[in-house]
């Protein structure tokens, strides 16, 4: 059985088997004081334990850019094609260029932050 440790400072998620880390994801905690949004307001983070029933695919409504499922499989299908494919469930692939509007270049922008 593997262990999450969560590093806030770090933007870190890591996984933890037999002691070494098998997997690193970008994570990503409340804020340090509570917020003021009206329809959700942030928190900080509760230190404490706990336990991941199951992990899945989502995506949600209040952000405009959500679109593909988090953790949906990508393909980078090279430069010629200026595409990035995203795994549909029933296992085919479908384009983000075509199926959400972002080319491959505009697709490396959102990955980094720089729209």
């Amino acid at each position: 059985m593997g262990e999450l440790h969560f590093y806030p400072g770090q933007q870190l998620l890591a996984v933890i088997e037999n002691g070494k880390v098998t997997k690193r994801f970008e994570a990503w905690g409340g804020p340090e004081h509570g917020g003021s949004d009206p329809n959700m307001a942030e928190i900080p983070t509760t230190p404490g334990t706990y336990i991941i029933h199951h992990t899945h695919s989502y995506s949600t409504p209040s952000w405009p850019m959500s679109k593909i499922k988090w953790g949906t499989p990508l393909k980078d299908v090279g430069q010629v094609k200026d595409d990035v494919w995203y795994q549909l469930a029933n296992g085919s692939w479908a384009s983000v260029k075509k199926d959400i509007g972002i080319s491959r270049c505009g697709f490396k922008k959102v990955l980094q932050g720089a729209i």
